[in-house]
């Protein structure tokens, strides 16, 4: 994110800061939370019509699902 601040990149910097705060909720296991961060940056990629941005939104919830049901394995392993 500080990249993306640094060379003046709102978008790039709102993404991360999106990024951030739905990994943060899955590592404390908040998964409506997460939910919503996925929900928010859903419709603001829609907003903007860039299918690029609607692409990263999906591998990130994506990503943030493989971590949930991998620690989900984890923790039932005896």
């Amino acid at each position: 994110m500080d990249l993306a601040l640094a060379e003046a990149n709102a978008t790039a910097a709102v993404r991360a800061w999106r990024n951030a705060y739905a990994a943060a909720f899955g590592t404390l296991g908040d998964r409506t939370m997460v939910a919503q961060c996925i929900r928010v940056a859903e419709s603001l990629a829609a907003l903007n019509g860039d299918a690029s941005e609607a692409a990263r939104v999906r591998e990130l919830a994506g990503n943030l699902a493989d971590r949930y049901l991998r620690a989900l394995r984890e923790e039932a392993v005896p």
